[in-house]
């Protein structure tokens, strides 16, 4: 019958064991204290050993992964005989002319019962019932004994002096021997159960005192031992019979139904609710027209400029598209100054991480016979566009969560009528509402930090009744934003809401320096719409009304020209023109130089 291994041993077994093998003794000695002897080195010697054991075997219910861990505590008695013999030359023996070899034959035999106390540890592998187990002994000599003689063997008619062929004859005790003899002891041992009860362990072990078992003296003792033993299982003690049942009057208990709603529909703990929202995006749309002023007489400091720079920055970077950079210089400047200029511009843009290809352009204004001074102050300028001539336009995005108001209801409904209500519903770690009625009412917020956070909704609520009489209920929610649609709206940033400024001509020019590509945008939106469009020439105050009006005839046919290419004829036979706009000079060039041109007006 055999059991695995963690099924062998779950009460406590009796063990009683014997074994028996040889015994290896260490020799490199002349004698043993108090005995006399002469002349004698004894060597190791091999003896026998026997043992007898007594013992009691724990349960094995240790047990780490797969190995099984099985304690046991013993008395033991140990045989020992440790046979040393050694024949040496002591001398030579004369009788006459005859000189013989004198040899004799040392014999010390010592022997002893060891009695001791023996604690082990096996450990089982899986359900394998073969064991290594290790073991410590701490053994007192119960009784020992040595015998020794040295007799004579050649030659064979002399004599000690005593007249005989022995001396030094000794059978007694041992003394000097140590109170406490500590060994260990390493082996296998197999486990054959003949019943549930008991069961056979034959095994092999391996004995090694640690000490000599002489105070200073060399002999020690290992040993083999082939064993077997025999165990037997103690019947477990049933455990008492319950006690009869008590029989309690009935208990009044407290108890509390405590759900939540949404829609009249019942909630569930650990449920999702849906918290719908909208995103809104305003999108501000600017459109510039760059402009910058050099000081006199400088091709490096900035006087003034049209625009804020780390808008048209902005602006720029975000179009893959090359730069052109207009620069102008007059005939009685230094050479290169339009263009120093430029790379002045350049190098302001490229700091502010516009890293584009620049198309630069410059132009000489002629000073003989210029016929308005006012021009002098543009000839130091420098105007900013794409290659194309179309205006960089900064575009702003702000985004909105506009939330759908979304309630749930908490009903507290305690088993006994008249029961205290309190509690509390926290959603995230922003918002709290204490219950101090059976229904309320909670309405979800979002998180003020992360409003598109799924938030954590926790709800408590207890009822108590005197004296003693108290109950909980909890649920844990989770609201998850979910969009539901997603709405973009565009601010327009001009001076009215309905204008914009399609181009800006160079003075006394017709064409467009630059052209706003959103405006043309805004007009083949508005044609298809059926909105009213309406253009208007911008003139600046320089020149006479009789030569103004005409240029400003010449502006529109551009315009009208510009448009037909992107506009049907029907639409564009719609477009209406408003009289010339003449700009009021302040003093300053820059409101000039954005004065000219063609304003659009787009009805609603």
């Amino acid at each position: 019958m055999v059991l695995k291994a963690n099924d062998m041993d779950t009460s406590y077994r009796l063990f009683g064991g014997i074994g028996m093998g040889l015994s290896f003794h260490e020799g490199a000695f002349g004698g043993i204290p108090s005995i006399q002897t002469c002349c004698a080195q004894y060597p190791s010697a091999q003896g026998s050993i026997a043992e007898t054991t007594f013992g009691i075997r724990m349960p094995n219910s240790l047990q780490q992964g797969r190995l099984t861990l099985q304690g046991s505590a013993s008395l033991s008695f140990n045989f020992v005989n440790a046979p040393f013999s050694t024949k040496t030359f002591i001398g030579n023996f004369i009788s006459g002319n005859t000189v013989t070899p004198a040899i004799v034959d040392f014999s010390l035999n010592m022997s002893g019962i060891l009695i001791g106390i023996e604690p082990r540890l096996s450990i089982y592998y899986s359900d394998f019932p073969l064991s290594l187990f290790a073991g410590l002994n701490a053994s007192m000599f119960l009784m020992n004994n040595a015998l020794q003689t040295e007799e004579l063997i050649e030659p064979s008619d002399a004599f000690f002096k005593n007249g005989t062929r022995t001396q030094n004859n000794y059978d007694g005790s041992i003394t000097e021997t140590r109170s406490i003899n500590v060994s260990a002891i390493f082996g296998l041992e197999y486990t054959h159960h003949i019943s549930n009860h008991i069961a056979l362990h034959p095994s092999i072990a391996y004995r090694t005192f640690v000490q000599s078992f002489i105070e200073n003296h060399p002999w020690r003792m290992d040993g083999i031992i082939l064993g077997c033993g025999i165990s037997y299982a103690l019947p477990a003690i049933p455990p008492p019979p319950p006690p009869p049942p008590i029989e309690k009057e009935p208990e009044i208990i407290l108890a509390m139904h405590f759900h939540a709603m949404m829609n009249e529909g019942m909630l569930e703990f650990g449920d999702t609710i849906p918290y719908p929202y909208e995103r809104i995006i305003d999108i501000t749309s600017t459109s510039i027209a760059p402009v910058y002023l050099f000081a006199k007489g400088s091709a490096s400091e900035v006087k003034e400029q049209s625009h804020n720079e780390a808008t048209l920055a902005h602006a720029l970077k975000h179009i893959n598209t090359p730069i052109r950079i207009i620069a102008f210089e007059s005939d009685n400047e230094p050479k290169n100054t339009a263009l120093k200029r430029a790379e002045t511009i350049k190098q302001r843009l490229l700091v502010n991480g516009v890293n584009r290809s620049f198309d630069i352009q410059t132009r000489t204004v002629k000073t003989n016979g210029l016929r308005y001074p006012e021009l002098l102050d543009e000839a130091r300028m420098v105007m900013v566009s794409f290659a194309d001539g179309t205006l960089p336009n900064h575009i702003m995005r702000d985004t909105q969560y506009v939330f759908q108001s979304t309630s749930l209801r908490f009903l507290s409904e305690p088993s006994i009528t008249g029961s205290n209500i309190a509690g509390m519903v926290t959603l995230g770690t922003s918002k709290t509402m204490s219950i101090e009625e059976p229904d309320i009412t909670f309405q979800l917020s979002p998180h003020p930090a992360y409003p598109l956070e799924t938030q954590k909704l926790i709800a408590q609520s207890f009822a108590t009744l005197e004296p003693n009489m108290k109950t909980k209920g909890r649920i844990e929610l989770y609201a998850r934003p979910i969009l539901l649609r997603e709405k973009q709206q565009e601010s327009i940033q001009t001076e009215s809401n309905t204008e914009f400024i399609l181009g800006y001509s160079d003075f006394d020019k017709s064409d467009f320096t630059w052209i706003d590509q959103t405006v043309i945008n805004r007009i083949v939106d508005a044609g298809k719409a059926g909105k009213q469009i309406i253009l208007t020439p911008l003139i600046d105050d320089l020149g006479s009304s009789d030569h103004n009006s005409p240029l400003a005839e010449k502006r529109l046919q551009s315009a009208f020209a510009l448009l037909s290419s992107v506009i049907s004829k029907e639409v564009l036979s719609s477009v209406k023109t408003a009289s010339a706009r003449t700009y009021n000079a302040d003093g300053g060039s820059l409101g000039r130089v954005l004065h000219r041109g063609i304003a659009v007006t787009i009805g609603k």
